[in-house]
């Protein structure tokens, strides 16, 4: 199976083309399938979404990525928890101004070479 095959769902046509009234080069004018041509990019996100609706590879394979992506966001947001703790502490002591002064020095020493 081509990775096209895989969009196109090509296995499994159900026969229903739609109502067609007078054909036009090859293009069905009042076809069901060209009712929303023009709209621009929204079409485009109908057609995948459609798509995506109809095939049980792809369908499976948005579904890990979510989950995936899912999956990292939570690790990130639990391993820097720590950090986010920290810098709401400091704020909460310091202030925005102090955070400000802070973060000025510290990349005002990156810029002079000198590090930490």
């Amino acid at each position: 199976m081509d990775f096209d095959e895989l969009f196109e769902n090509k296995h499994r046509r159900t026969g229903y083309q739609g109502e067609h009234s007078y054909n036009n080069g090859g293009r069905y004018m009042n076809d069901e399938r060209y009712s929303g041509h023009g709209r621009g990019d929204n079409m485009q996100w109908v057609a995948i979404l459609q798509k995506l609706r109809n095939n049980k590879k792809l369908k499976m394979i948005a579904i890990t990525v979510g989950f995936l992506i899912l999956v990292v966001a939570t690790i990130l947001v639990i391993a820097l928890f720590p950090l986010i703790v920290q810098l709401v502490n400091y704020i909460s002591q310091n202030g925005l101004q102090g955070l400000y002064e802070e973060v000025t020095s510290f990349v005002d020493k990156l810029w002079k070479g000198s590090g930490k």
